[in-house]
């Protein structure tokens, strides 16, 4: 995803950045993923399912989040990586608000 995102940046795209973990402290590259977002100028929305007095959104991504983060989400091309259950549930959110399959991209991992 950090990859993808660089690239699609550089070309100009219209990125909005969900980044859901259970922790601040299991942020991936945060950092990274921070001087990126500064550079292209793109919304970065860390959600948080586990962290306690966390200021920023909070629980798992859900229809109501993207409805909210990415108002025009219709007109998106969406990509997704995660677990198995997490990316389950987002893709079946995302055909639910009527996202036609070619606009969704994913990739599954399990640990």
């Amino acid at each position: 995803i950090r990859s993808l995102i660089e690239d699609m940046a550089k070309e100009g795209k219209d990125i909005i950045f969900l980044y859901s973990n259970k922790t601040k402290s299991e942020i991936a590259f945060p950092q990274e993923f921070e001087n990126l977002q500064k550079q292209y100028k793109f919304p970065l929305y860390h959600i948080l399912t586990q962290e306690p007095n966390w200021q920023g959104e909070s629980g798992r991504i859900d229809e109501e989040k993207l409805k909210k983060l990415v108002p025009d989400i219709k007109d998106r091309e969406i990509f997704l990586c995660g677990p198995v259950p997490m990316m389950d549930a987002i893709v079946e959110i995302l055909k639910k608000l009527g996202i036609k399959k070619q606009y969704i991209h994913y990739e599954k991992f399990s640990l």
